[in-house]
C-alpha cells in the first residue's frame, strides 16, 4: 500500500483555524503561522517532508487539496490568479524537491476550470519541473466515461499532460448509487465503465471517495466492505511483480575552489531482502565530462552491495558517491549517468539510468532582471502599432535567463485598446551573451478623443536572476482632439 499525503485542504476541513484559502494566503499567508496553530504552512510541509522523505510507504505528496485561487470563498477569481497559483506551487514544491528528492510532487488540483488552473492555464501550471503528476477529480457525471467539456475536461488535460510528458491520475472520483439506478452494484458498474475508458485514454490511476469502515449507503459517494465496487477496483490491481531495484537522480553545486564536492545517487530496493542483493553500476559522462568534471572511476563497472543487517533484513536504500570537482568558469550546468546493470538474488531492474546534475554556481551570482516602461501614440487608422517594453539584464550570463511575463488591463482595456495575448503567462528568454530582450505589445487604433490610458507588464518567476523591478507600465497617449 502507498500513500499520498495531503498537505493542506482549500477548504480548511483539517487545519486548526485558517479557514478557506484565498488569494492573500497564497501570496504571504502560507509563510505565516496559522491563527489556531504553532506554524505556517510552508514550515509544516519542511517539517513533515524532512520526517517521512525516506518512507518507501509514500508515493507522493499533495501540496493542497484543490487548489484555487479568489479573494473570497464565494467571490469570482482572483486578478492574476494564474501567476498566483503558480507561484505558490514553484515555492512549495521547489521546497519539497530540496529535501526529497525521490517522491512525486502533484498540485492537488480539480482539473475543471478552476481559477488558477482554466483552460491553458491548466497546462502551464504543471509545466513547473518540480511537479511530477497532473490531477483531475471526477464528479458529477456519473455515467460518462470521459467527463467534461472541450475546454477543460479530462480528455483536454490528458492531452495538455501527454504534451508535458507527464502521468494524469484521478485523485477523487465518486458516485452516489441512488444517481446510477439506486443499487452498489450498478454503482460498480458505473464504476468499471469509467475505468475502462480512462485507463484505455491514458489515466494511470484512480482513487475512490470515499472509504468507510461502517458500509456503504445509497445517498453519499462512501464504499464500505462488502461494497462490489471493491472487486472493480482488484480487478485493476497488476500481477504481482518480482521485487526491483532502481536509480534516481541527484544534484549538486560544483564550487569555485578547496575540495572535491560529493553527490549521492540513490539506489533503492523496492522491498527489503533476506539475503544480499548485489547489482553493479557504471558512470559515464554526458555534458560533464571525466576526469575534468568528476570522477568516473575510470568507467569501470563496479558493484554495490545491499549487505544483511542485525534484523534479518537488507536496507533498501544505499547511494552511488561520485566526487565533483570544482571550477570558476561560467557554464551551463552539466550531468552525467549512473547505469545499473545485473541485480543479484531475484531482483530485476525498474528504472536502470539515473542522471547526476553539476549546478553551475559561477555565472549567474547577482545577476538582476527588470522591467522598463513603454509610451506609444495610439494612431486613427491602419495597424496596430507596437509599444515596446525593455527587459533588461543587469550583465551578461552564460546560461539562458527566463523569465515569465503577464500583460494586463489598467484604464486601457483588452481587446479594445491592445493585445493582451489573452492575459496568459508567457516566458521570455535572454540567451547567454545578451542583457536585453523586449515585450512587444500591440496597440490599437481609434479616433474618439480620451484621455491617455494605461496597462501592465509584469515580471514574475525568474530562473539565473532575481526581479528588481517587475512591473512596467505601458501608456496609449491619445492624438485625437475634441
Amino acid at each position: 500500500m502507498k500513500v499520498i499525503p495531503t498537505l493542506a485542504n482549500q477548504w480548511a476541513d483539517c487545519e486548526p483555524s485558517a479557514g478557506y484559502k484565498t488569494r492573500t494566503w497564497y501570496e504571504t499567508g502560507y509563510t505565516q503561522p496559522d491563527p489556531g496553530g504553532t506554524v505556517s504552512y510552508r514550515d509544516f510541509v519542511s517539517e513533515i517532508v524532512t520526517r517521512y522523505a525516506a518512507d518507501p510507504t509514500i508515493m507522493a505528496w499533495q501540496l493542497i487539496n484543490e487548489a484555487q485561487v479568489k479573494d473570497t470563498e464565494g467571490g469570482g477569481c482572483s486578478t492574476n490568479a494564474a501567476t498566483i497559483l503558480r507561484n505558490w506551487a514553484s515555492d512549495v514544491s521547489g521546497l519539497i524537491k530540496s529535501i526529497d528528492p525521490d517522491h512525486l510532487v502533484s498540485i492537488g488540483t480539480i482539473g475543471t476550470g478552476q481559477c488558477g488552473a482554466s483552460t491553458s492555464e491548466y497546462q502551464t501550471l504543471h509545466a513547473l519541473s518540480t511537479v511530477d503528476l497532473c490531477e483531475f477529480h471526477d464528479y458529477g457525471s456519473p455515467l460518462v466515461p470521459i467527463p467534461g467539456d472541450i475546454w477543460n475536461g479530462m480528455q483536454v488535460r490528458l492531452n495538455q499532460c501527454a504534451a508535458l510528458d507527464k502521468p494524469l491520475f484521478v485523485g477523487e472520483t465518486g458516485i452516489i448509487p441512488n444517481t446510477v439506478g439506486g443499487t452498489l452494484q450498478a454503482r460498480a458498474d458505473a464504476f468499471e465503465a469509467k475505468f475502462d475508458a480512462q485507463l484505455a485514454a491514458g489515466v494511470v490511476g484512480e482513487l475512490v471517495w470515499n472509504w468507510n469502515a461502517s458500509g456503504s449507503l445509497l445517498d453519499n459517494y462512501d464504499v464500505g466492505p462488502s461494497d462490489p465496487t471493491l472487486g472493480v477496483l482488484d480487478d485493476l490491481l497488476p500481477d504481482p511483480q518480482s521485487p526491483r531495484v532502481e536509480v534516481g537522480d541527484a544534484s549538486v553545486l560544483e564550487g569555485d575552489s578547496g575540495g572535491d564536492r560529493v553527490v549521492k545517487i540513490p539506489v533503492t530496493l523496492s522491498e527489503p531482502s533476506t539475503t544480499q542483493v548485489d547489482v553493479t553500476y557504471t558512470l559515464a559522462a554526458g555534458t560533464a565530462g571525466a576526469p575534468a568534471d568528476f570522477n568516473d572511476k575510470n568507467g569501470t563497472p563496479r558493484l554495490l552491495k545491499f549487505k544483511v543487517g542485525g534484523s534479518g533484513l537488507t536496507a533498501t536504500r544505499k547511494w552511488v558517491a561520485v566526487k565533483v570537482h570544482p571550477d570558476t568558469s561560467p557554464e551551463p550546468d552539466e550531468t552525467f549517468t549512473v547505469t545499473l546493470s545485473s541485480p543479484t538474488a531475484g531482483y530485476t531492474l525498474g528504472r536502470s539510468v539515473g542522471t547526476g546534475t553539476i549546478i553551475d554556481d559561477d555565472p549567474t551570482a547577482g545577476l538582476e532582471i527588470g522591467i522598463g516602461d513603454a509610451a506609444i501614440v495610439e494612431g486613427d487608422t491602419g495597424k496596430a502599432r507596437k509599444a515596446a517594453f525593455t527587459v533588461t539584464l543587469s550583465a551578461t550570463s552564460g546560461s539562458p535567463v527566463t523569465v515569465d511575463y503577464i500583460i494586463a488591463s489598467g484604464t486601457a482595456a483588452a481587446p479594445a485598446d491592445f493585445d493582451d495575448r489573452g492575459n496568459k503567462i508567457r516566458t521570455l528568454t535572454i540567451n547567454p551573451g545578451k542583457t536585453r530582450k523586449f515585450v512587444n505589445v500591440p496597440v490599437k487604433p481609434d479616433t474618439g478623443p480620451e484621455a491617455d490610458e494605461t496597462y501592465t507588464v509584469t515580471l514574475s518567476n525568474p530562473t539565473g536572476a532575481t526581479i528588481t523591478r517587475s512591473v512596467g507600465t505601458g501608456t496609449i497617449l491619445d492624438e485625437d482632439t475634441p
